[in-house]
């Protein structure tokens, strides 16, 4: 509805759908590009599969880097241990 002056008035559930409308156009414009086609259910279904696939790829690859690590200082320590128990822990003396 206009009113004299030219302004337009609406309800609140209108300007509620409006804003709904237009944040869900925006989203699907801004995914595309990405390769993500959300405008179906079983596409934003596809799109939640993408990311939990993603979330379990990098949590994977932290626990391989921390295991990785302590690892690699396990041998170390190891090294240096053997090496002194060799020089001063009455191994074989040269």
């Amino acid at each position: 509805m206009t009113d004299p002056n030219g302004m337009i008035t609406i309800t609140r559930a209108e300007l509620k759908a409006l804003i709904k409308d237009g944040v869900a156009e925006a989203l699907q414009e801004a995914m595309l590009p990405l390769g993500l086609d959300i405008s179906t259910p079983s596409g934003k279904l596809a799109a939640q599969r993408d990311f939990n696939h993603l979330r379990s790829w990098r949590q994977a690859t932290e626990t391989a880097k921390r295991q990785g690590l302590i690892t690699a200082v396990g041998i170390i320590v190891a090294g240096i241990l053997g090496s002194l128990l060799l020089r001063y822990g009455g191994g074989p003396t040269n």
